[in-house]
C-alpha cells in the first residue's frame, strides 16, 4: 500500500502543473519531468498506479459527488490540488506512463484495468460540466455499461447514483425507493433501459 506521505508527494508533484498557464513549453516541461521521474526510478510507475487503485476511486458515490460538483479539490493528508489540475496532471503522466517500456511488461497486464475508474471518472465530469454550453448528454445507458469497477455496498446504488448523473433519468421513470427487492427493481430498470432504447438514437 502507498503510504500517506508518498501519496502526498505525487499529488503534489500532480499539483505543480498548472493548466491555467496553458503554454506549450510548460507542457512539455511537466510531462518530461514525470517521465524522467519514471525512467530513473525517482517516481515508481507500482506506486504511482497504488495511489490510484486506492478503493476510493470504486465508491460508486465518490464518483457522483466528482461528477456533480461544480468545484472541486482533492486532498490527500495536507497536500491539495484543484480538479483542472488533477486532470490535466493525470491526463499528460497518463499518457507517458502507459507509453513507457515498463508499462508494457508482461506483468501489468491491461493497465487500463488499474487506472480504470479514474478515468471514467474524467470521462463522466467532462461532459456533465459542458453539457449546457455544448449540448453534450451522458445517458443512464452509456454509464452502466462503462461504470467498470465501480462498486457499493447496496446494489441498487450502482444505479441510483448513476441516475443522479445521467442526463436522461426523468425519461427512465425509476424513482428511488429501498423498500422493494433488488431483482425485481434491476428487472425495471432493465426494462426502462430497453425502451429508451427501442426509440432509437437521439440527438444530444
Amino acid at each position: 500500500m502507498v503510504t500517506r506521505n508518498l501519496a502526498g508527494e505525487l499529488v503534489e508533484l500532480l499539483a505543480s502543473y498548472k493548466p491555467e498557464a496553458d503554454v506549450m513549453p510548460e507542457t512539455a516541461e511537466f510531462a518530461n519531468k514525470v517521465k524522467l521521474m519514471i525512467e530513473s526510478g525517482e517516481l515508481s510507475l507500482i506506486d504511482f498506479c497504488k495511489l490510484f487503485q486506492r478503493p476510493y476511486w470504486t465508491r460508486i458515490w465518490i464518483l457522483q459527488e466528482v461528477v456533480l460538483r461544480r468545484k472541486l479539490c482533492f486532498l490527500c493528508g495536507h497536500k491539495q490540488m484543484d480538479y483542472k489540475s488533477f486532470e490535466h496532471a493525470f491526463s499528460i503522466a497518463m499518457n507517458f506512463i502507459t507509453s513507457s517500456a515498463e508499462a508494457r511488461r508482461p506483468h501489468y497486464g491491461n493497465f487500463s484495468k488499474f487506472m480504470g475508474p479514474p478515468i471514467y471518472m474524467l470521462g463522466c465530469r467532462l461532459p456533465r460540466l459542458e453539457r449546457d454550453a455544448h449540448g453534450f448528454s451522458t445517458s443512464a445507458e452509456h454509464l452502466e455499461h462503462s461504470r467498470g469497477q465501480c462498486q457499493a455496498s447496496d446494489p441498487r446504488d450502482n444505479i441510483y447514483a448513476l441516475l443522479c448523473i445521467s442526463t436522461d433519468r426523468l425519461g427512465l421513470g425509476i424513482s428511488i425507493d429501498y423498500g422493494g427487492v433488488v431483482e425485481d427493481f434491476y428487472f425495471r430498470v432493465a426494462q426502462a433501459l430497453e425502451a429508451i432504447r427501442s426509440q432509437g438514437p437521439r440527438a444530444g
